[in-house]
């Protein structure tokens, strides 16, 4: 008997030996963490873990080319990592590939991956690092990419039934090079998308005629398209009649209708739209009953024409990006019915920004009131987020100030321009922000139910600090006076900055000593009681990414 109770393990010894148990168990749960995050591509080597690009190049020119293929990199450590690598699909189902003038076949190092990768849903980029020198003279195939490059790709392609998402850094040339459609015909593959959601087609060239996809009544250019659709159908018909769950679109121009599935889109980005272009979106929309995202990147006033009352019901955001001047778009906004439109960004491209300095007009000394009156029309009782921004132009603070006054609904603010040499629009809007209970309810108040306010206003570096410091008081006491009244929403957000430069964030940069223990002391108590509120110089604008609620 005393013999076995010395025998058996002490309290210490299972103790011990349950800690081992634990240990090895959160072992193996952080080695999935890391698989699951993507950071163990470095624990190989016992260094600590960094983040790495989800879309990582697997082949690509870096002065010569290289290959970066960590999954196969993992798989040559030692046993215990190669099990874990071979058993991961989603190492391996990520590929971004450079096919320009390849200088061997890589195509079994592509296919390990699409085998690895299991039944797992593929995200492929496939890129042609060299398509700016592409001059459209010759087949785009035979004469630009070469041999290795087009097989490569089209081995990729072969897998279209597995693809997530698919992203074509390539020139339109590709699809309808000849030697595409012989290659699809010889190979008699059925292309379809069954799991396709992502589509990325904006790098195709956008110097071509817009005009072309709707031309369908001219029947000298008809006979031209006809021509080109029919060498480009293999591919057109498969996105058009075979993605059934494509949901976000992001293409550099307007395509016909009969190329792309608008009807069933959630998301689609425009990187460019000519002036002519905008009744035929207009039209797309209409009939794109589930498009809650219109993102356009680059725009032009629409031509003057007669804009017919559209609805667009399922909208939630849009985004524009335009160039200056504005007669057109807002009679096209008040033809507009958008009952679900929650978010409305207008960025006006300038100079900074132009490639051609012949674009670039001032816009009109009231802008941007009348364009975003009619936004306020098609969609004031949804509206509640409210972004304008400008790197090279002025807004005025009276107009700024009658737009939002019908938009009552607004929770979000952003404004991001120029100094006026005359006045601060700055100064202006929070002149129209200070609220006095005496004034009446809650319907006498500029957006009562305001809870985050940016505002960044660029000025002359040689200004100093004097147009800021001359703001800084109304802008606190703005703070505090909307806070204590029951007819307005208590801010949660409100930053304020001045700087010299735009689009730059750094926080070094920053500068607030210089606003007095007063001031300070004032702010310090707008935050206890719920209102996050800065007031800044620095160096670039905003980053309204980075601030949120607590």
């Amino acid at each position: 008997m005393w013999d076995y109770v010395e025998q058996a393990p002490s309290p210490r010894a299972r103790s011990s030996k349950a800690d081992d148990y634990v240990s090895k168990t959160e072992e193996s749960r952080s080695d999935l963490l890391l698989m699951d995050s993507r950071t163990y591509l470095s624990a190989p080597n016992h260094s600590q873990p960094s983040s790495r690009d989800p879309e990582h190049n697997l082949l690509g020119p870096d002065g010569c080319w290289t290959i970066d293929a960590p999954a196969i990199f993992l798989s040559h450590v030692c046993k215990r990592w190669r099990a874990i690598a071979t058993n991961s699909p989603n190492l391996w189902s990520s590929i971004n590939i450079d096919v320009y003038r390849m200088p061997k076949d890589f195509r079994p190092l592509l296919k390990l991956y699409l085998c690895n990768a299991g039944k797992r849903p593929l995200r492929i980029r496939i890129t042609d690092s060299q398509k700016s020198t592409w001059r459209q003279q010759g087949d785009y195939v035979a004469d630009h990419l070469g041999f290795e490059g087009f097989e490569a790709t089209w081995c990729l392609l072969r897998e279209t039934r597995r693809l997530g998402a698919l992203d074509l850094v390539l020139d339109e040339d590709f699809i309808y090079s000849p030697v595409s459609k012989a290659t699809f015909i010889k190979e008699a593959t059925s292309m379809s998308f069954p799991l396709l959601t992502c589509f990325n087609c904006s790098t195709f060239p956008d110097s071509l005629d817009n005009d072309r996809w709707f031309t369908e009544d001219d029947d000298d250019d008809a006979s031209v398209d006809a021509e080109e659709d029919e060498v480009g159908s293999w591919f057109w018909d498969a996105i058009y009649e075979n993605a059934p769950k494509l949901t976000s679109l992001v293409t550099d121009r307007l395509y016909n209708t009969q190329l792309l599935p608008y009807s069933q889109l959630t998301t689609l980005q425009i990187m460019r739209l000519n002036a002519h272009d905008w009744p035929h979106l207009l039209l797309t929309i209409s009939t794109s009953l589930n498009l809650q995202n219109l993102s356009i990147h680059e725009s032009y006033d629409p031509i003057d024409d007669d804009f017919s009352s559209i609805s667009c019901c399922s909208l939630r955001t849009l985004r524009i990006e335009i160039w200056p001047v504005l007669r057109n778009l807002p009679r096209m906004f008040a033809s507009l019915h958008l009952p679900s439109l929650r978010s409305f960004e207008l960025h006006l491209l300038g100079p900074s920004v132009a490639e051609d300095a012949l674009v670039c007009n001032a816009p009109e000394s009231d802008w941007p009131c009348h364009t975003l009156l009619a936004i306020s029309e098609a969609c004031s009782a949804t509206l509640t987020q409210l972004s304008v921004k400008t790197e090279d132009y002025a807004i005025s603070a009276n107009a700024m100030t009658r737009a939002l006054a019908a938009m009552p609904n607004l929770v979000f603010l952003e404004v991001n321009a120029v100094r006026d040499a005359q006045e601060s629009f700055a100064a202006g809007l929070v002149s129209g922000l200070m609220v006095e209970e005496a004034r009446g309810g809650r319907d006498a108040v500029l957006m009562p139910k305001l809870r985050k306010l940016f505002v960044h206003e660029t000025v002359s570096s040689s200004g100093g600090y004097s147009p800021y410091l001359e703001i800084a008081e109304d802008i606190v006491r703005m703070a505090e006076l909307r806070s204590s009244l029951r007819s307005t929403s208590t801010l949660a957000i409100l930053c304020l900055s001045h700087g010299s430069q735009k689009y730059t964030w750094d926080p070094a940069e920053v500068h607030v000593e210089f606003l007095g223990v007063g001031l300070v002391s004032r702010l310090e108590a707008l935050e206890v009681n719920g209102t996050l509120c800065r007031v800044e110089w620095m160096s670039g604008s905003v980053d309204t990414e980075n601030v949120t609620l607590g």
